[in-house]
């Protein structure tokens, strides 16, 4: 059995559930956009992203399933539209990640983490609310909650007209000074790249009935 290399966060989920059929095809004309042709775990950086930086750590190994295409059949050679796809990972330091996508799913749109470590756990509310739940185990059997908000309340004011909880405002800020300061951006080629590799290669397992796959490494 694979022991973790001194990762803290021993394993971790990520869902991105979004409904964008309307992204997918033109329902008054029949007419497919670009995105029909993506499968739903290819886009997983959305989730994997912020759960490997948070690790210090990279895919090694993937593997991934799906439901098929339950609820919308007539496309079902349009892999847009399969209806759920999962992706399982194994990292470099020895943790497990799972990550959930669906573009067609008859829910709300949310972005989820559920993070675990030897101390305890962390996750985000699915759909309304806006604190983060924490629990230590230090304080006793039911441990202890702290709430706190997703977006950046020290924020400038100019961060708060974007979206995505203020995120695009310090990405946007950081690859700017790194431009002007001539160093790495948080979030250069490379690290792009290992966050998406994982969810295409997820694919190619789910299309091989979940074998596990090598994920190559660029870097």
């Amino acid at each position: 059995m694979a022991k973790n290399k001194h990762n803290p966060i021993l394993y971790a989920e990520g869902e991105y559930i979004h409904n964008i059929v309307n992204l997918l095809v033109d329902e008054k004309t029949g007419t497919f956009y670009w995105r029909h042709e993506r499968p739903p775990v290819w886009y997983c950086a959305h989730t994997l992203g912020p759960l490997l930086m948070l690790m210090n750590d990279r895919i090694v190994k993937a593997c991934g399933l799906t439901t098929g295409f339950n609820t919308y059949p007539d496309y079902s050679n349009h892999p847009g539209f399969l209806d759920f796809e999962v992706g399982f990972f194994k990292t470099e330091k020895g943790s497990v990640i799972k990550i959930l996508r669906s573009q067609v799913p008859a829910c709300p749109h949310f972005v989820w983490y559920c993070i675990y470590g030897t101390k305890g756990h962390i996750e985000n509310r699915r759909v309304k609310g806006d604190g983060f739940i924490y629990v230590r185990d230090e304080t006793g059997p039911d441990g202890e909650i702290f709430t706190s908000s997703i977006s950046d309340p020290d924020a400038p004011e100019e961060a708060k007209k974007g979206g995505h909880g203020t995120s695009e405002y310090y990405m946007i800020r950081d690859f700017l000074e790194s431009i002007k300061n001539n160093t790495q951006p948080p979030i250069d080629v490379f690290r792009a790249t290992e966050w998406t590799i994982p969810g295409i290669i997820a694919h190619q397992s789910a299309m091989k009935d979940g074998k596990w796959l090598d994920v190559p490494i660029l870097t």
